[in-house]
């Protein structure tokens, strides 16, 4: 379908969907990773304003290794280069979204030179990158919003929603992972388990207990803030896990979320005030909803697993590298080998509702202290990465070295799965025994 298409019915939203479908041997893997920056005096960075800049920051990185930029109102919002692109978040957070690759050996070569690419550039700057799943620094207020037309309707939009909306635009990040479908059963499968398994992961990759120099009372407080970000269009699907859930029913869902904007003549139009469903069947001012609006619309509605021409994981705060990769890897290992699905979903298949929603508000507080039911979340954690494990060693998608992708868990065993602690419960335990609540002693430890 061209960009420009007029959209009229249904079946060409459909279309979106089943012209995405992929042969299992054409299956690949992508990585979206996002970072902060920040001043050595603490100070978050502004996009304007010097050397030390997000703007400077993106002139510098063409400058050295070239790029497409993407440019509104004369600043530069993102770069894209070699199948890949750096994009601005709302509180100058920077998000890689990698190359799909075949494998994680190559996603993860990719992580290794973007990781060297932003720190040469930042080399001579007195400012450090560093990986929380939230900005642990600041007050909300005192981050400086970046200018990104789409970020000044959703933060007007969205303050009416929720009320940790700010918060969650301009103070977290995650680490995401995406993964191919061959047909809508295949599609719809993936989205159910993954959903139902995602409490698990957030759990698992736990990674922001601090909040303002303090102690917030979770262990990942980014999880926590989509509840109260905007309930239309985020959180768990209520319908999803019916046995005849269908494309149909997520576009019903899609349809019925109020727009944020559509792109006309190198303007932004907002749109807040429709659905895309109401903006298909009236248009707007004169405007029609077209294939590209209907794309872009997909791209505003954040479930905790995401429904696009491929499956975005979206449940885990972001993680230093030893850690960065085994995100991809726990979700190739259970989504891309059948047995595994299967195996997974017994562990989740029999909650209701209201059990997922609950447990996965405990695992925001508690990490993998929560339980459901009976079941503590460390023992399903170890459950699943041991199906996650053996499912990637069957799989023998092997490197140079002759080694296969499950050495990308294997750091993960060691920190996390061996001892049942997240991340969040090793920084509790630093920033109360060994780091006396000194902030410049957390940047070390969290800094890149």
């Amino acid at each position: 379908m061209e960009r420009n298409e007029i959209i009229e019915s249904k079946a060409q939203l459909l279309k979106y969907f089943t012209s995405s479908y992929k042969k299992k041997d054409d299956w690949k893997i992508g990585i979206e990773y996002e970072k902060f920056i920040i001043k050595s005096d603490l100070k978050p960075l502004d996009y304007f304003n010097g050397k030390e800049s997000i703007s400077n920051f993106f002139k510098t990185r063409i400058k050295l290794f070239g790029g497409t930029p993407e440019i509104e109102e004369g600043n530069i919002i993102a770069i894209y280069d070699k199948g890949y692109s750096l994009s601005l978040e709302p509180g100058g957070q920077i998000e890689l979204s990698g190359t799909p690759y075949k494998n994680l050996h190559y996603a993860s070569k990719e992580v290794e030179e973007h990781l060297k690419e932003i720190k040469t550039i930042t080399n001579d700057w007195n400012s450090y990158w560093y990986v929380l799943g939230m900005n642990p620094f600041h007050k909300n207020e005192d981050i400086p919003w970046m200018p990104k037309l789409r970020y000044k309707i959703m933060k007007e939009y969205l303050i009416k929603k929720g009320h940790l909306s700010h918060k969650m635009m301009k103070q977290t990040a995650t680490i995401q992972a995406n993964i191919d479908y061959e047909s809508e059963e295949d599609a719809i499968n993936k989205l159910r388990i993954a959903t139902a398994l995602n409490s698990i992961v957030t759990a698992i990759f736990a990674n922001s207990p601090i909040y303002n120099g303090n102690l917030n009372g979770f262990m990942s407080e980014r999880a926590y803030t989509w509840k109260f970000t905007d309930p239309e269009r985020c959180g768990i699907i209520k319908n999803l896990f019916s046995s005849n859930y269908s494309f149909e029913d997520y576009i019903n869902y899609v349809l019925n979320v109020k727009m944020f904007l559509i792109k006309r003549d190198n303007k932004v139009i907002n749109m807040t005030s429709m659905s895309f469903k109401d903006f298909m069947e009236k248009g707007y001012n004169g405007y029609k909803a077209t294939y590209y609006d209907w794309t872009y619309h997909l791209s505003t509605v954040f479930p905790e697993v995401r429904l696009l021409k491929y499956i975005e994981l979206r449940g885990a705060d972001s993680q230093k590298p030893e850690l960065a990769m085994a995100i991809p890897a726990i979700w190739k290992g259970i989504l891309y080998n059948n047995s595994a699905l299967e195996y997974s979903w017994e562990l989740v298949k029999n909650l209701t509702y209201d059990e997922r929603i609950n447990w996965h508000e405990e695992v925001s507080r508690k990490g993998l202290k929560a339980k459901v039911r009976k079941y503590q979340t460390k023992d399903l954690a170890k459950e699943l990465f041991n199906i996650a494990y053996e499912s990637l060693k069957i799989q023998k998608e092997l490197n140079e070295k002759n080694q296969d992708e499950s050495i990308y868990l294997e750091n993960l065993y060691e920190i996390v799965i061996k001892k049942g602690k997240s991340p969040a419960e090793y920084l509790v335990e630093k920033w109360e025994n060994n780091y006396n609540k000194d902030l410049y002693k957390l940047l070390q430890y969290c800094k890149i």
